[in-house]
């Protein structure tokens, strides 16, 4: 990694700590090239060999005059035209590399402030490529091993503002113990507080330490990211992969039946050297497969884990990517990681409360847990026995992960409910060749999935057993003003309202599950009163 380093003359004397901390920084890393350069010569040392970053000295105070005086000659400086170079001067060299860094190497400045003015982040709020950092953050160890991980993860140096650290206490995980390096890894990846702190106590429940599990963890899950949105060549391609001890994979790698198996320079994890990584996920199907990584990033291994789960009928590859990662969670210590073809990332481990997962551009943890949550509860509540609720439970997770969208009514009589809800029913042609009731832990789940994709309303009740399919719901409105997201939502609602013992369902077409039970509204949000 190529590092050019812009000095300042007329603030030698302020950088100097920085200039020698980032010297011996350099030296411990032999993969980081540090050169010092003046103004003078940024256009040879850039001609002779591109930058990966650069990082330049700055008088914070006078940056956004720099700025301006600079806004003129700016197209010059972007074509790199040796006249308007030759007329700069070395104290607005900073302000002249803003405007050079355009389609450059990322570029931060070293302030000699104790914070960034609101006028200069205004100023580079236009421009994800340029950062800020001061000079103590400069001269902080883990600058420079900072900068080559992004280098690594193939992600630009930006100034993360959120900082998660992780101690023991009484059994505990709490704040205080993990590198600022880390921390900023972690928020850069996840943008969620809730899951720094979950996967920082998992690294340290699962492998004895957060570093550098949590590195390697990062680093995968953006490769996953990448995997579900570009095309690869040939059939499409999944992933799914296990970070497991080293100690943990010695003494169980004779169970697995290896498909791969690095051993001489095994792979690193790198998203600068994808090319290794690519040829072998082809060699995997994503599902009874799995790749075996380390805690450190090294690539083990290809393994079977159909044949280790019992055989074709009970393997992974039988399984949605929800059911696959909490089975898999069961047979291997720490973090799973697996991807779907619904363009998803799941990571999952075993004594995570839900999964994490990547959808839409976003982080979080499962958005039905909340909501499966007070099902269950008001289900227990009521009676059912617990393989009844795990069977809907796990039917509204297929609707919900598949995308297929679902409405339940849950009742100790549902054909009761016809009247005051006043239901009528949807595919007449179809209705009368039902065969109801239909238990639901009698049926194969994929039929019970296939029944509740069905347009309508579907009433079950607490013993798991389809009483009505497809039912127009009209119950009568309580004529307030509440708002619901739309008709089916409430609908929904309104049913719970005109009969307060039912529990209503919905699963919406991308993913998200409200239930209404005993007047609360439970969405992936949080708890409301209906």
């Amino acid at each position: 990694m190529r590092i050019l380093y812009v000095e300042i003359p007329a603030l030698a004397e302020r950088f100097a700590g920085v200039r020698h901390a980032l010297r011996t920084q350099a030296q411990a890393l032999p993969r980081i090239a540090l050169t010092p350069i003046q103004l003078g010569q940024f256009l040879a040392a850039t001609a002779e060999q591109a930058a990966d970053l650069i990082v330049a000295e700055c008088a914070i105070a006078e940056f956004v005059d720099q700025f301006e005086q600079n806004r003129d000659a700016a197209v010059s400086i972007l074509r790199r035209e040796p006249d308007a170079w030759a007329k700069m001067d070395g104290a607005s060299a900073a302000a002249a590399l803003w405007y050079a860094a355009l389609g450059e190497a990322p570029l931060v400045y070293v302030h000699d402030a104790e914070a960034v003015p609101s006028r200069v982040l205004e100023l580079h709020l236009d421009n994800k490529r340029v950062s800020f950092v001061t000079r103590d953050e400069a001269s902080a160890p883990a600058f420079l091993e900072r900068a080559l991980y992004r280098f690594d993860a193939n992600v630009l140096p930006v100034r993360v503002l959120q900082r998660h650290t992780l101690r023991r206490e009484g059994g505990q995980y709490v704040s205080g113990a993990v590198s600022p390096f880390l921390s900023e890894v972690m928020a850069e990846c996840f943008e969620h507080d809730g899951i720094t702190r979950a996967v920082f106590a998992e690294c340290q429940a699962h492998y004895g330490a957060v570093s550098p599990v949590a590195r390697t963890l990062c680093l995968l899950t953006r490769y996953a990211r990448r995997m579900v949105t570009e095309h690869l060549e040939g059939a499409p391609v999944q992933l799914q992969c296990a970070i497991v001890p080293d100690a943990w994979w010695g003494d169980h790698r004779a169970e697995f039946r290896l498909l791969l198996e690095f051993q001489d320079n095994p792979p690193r994890l790198s998203l600068r050297e994808l090319g290794i990584l690519k040829k072998s996920a082809h060699c995997s199907d994503g599902a009874s497969s799995l790749f075996i990584v380390s805690p450190d990033g090294v690539l083990r291994a290809l393994v079977d884990v159909g044949a280790a789960h019992g055989g074709d009928a009970h393997s992974p590859a039988t399984l949605a990517a929800r059911q696959r990662v909490d089975v898999l969670t069961r047979r291997f210590p720490g973090f799973v990681v697996s991807t779907d073809c619904h363009g998803r990332v799941w990571v999952h481990s075993s004594q995570l409360q839900s999964p994490i997962v990547h959808l839409h551009e976003t982080w979080n943890f499962d958005v039905t847990a909340g909501p499966v949550k007070a099902l269950r509860d008001a289900l227990e509540n009521r009676g059912s026995e617990r393989a009844t609720i795990d069977r809907l439970v796990a039917l509204i997770h297929t609707l919900s992960d598949e995308r297929i969208g679902g409405f339940l009514l849950l009742h100790a009589d549902p054909a009761s409910l016809a009247v005051p809800l006043h239901a009528t029913p949807l595919r007449g042609e179809l209705q009368p060749h039902f065969r109801l009731p239909i238990d639901l832990n009698a049926v194969a789940p994929p039929v019970a999935v296939k029944l509740f994709s069905l347009d309508g309303c579907h009433s079950i009740d607490l013993q798991g057993r389809v009483r009505l399919l497809c039912q127009q719901l009209n119950p009568p409105s309580p004529g307030d003003d509440a708002h619901e997201s739309g008709t089916k939502h409430t609908t929904a609602r309104n049913a719970a309202l005109a009969v307060r013992e039912a529990i209503v369902v919905v699963i919406s077409h991308d993913g998200p599950v409200t239930v209404f039970a005993d007047g609360t509204k439970t969405t992936s949000t949080g708890r409301t009163g209906y």
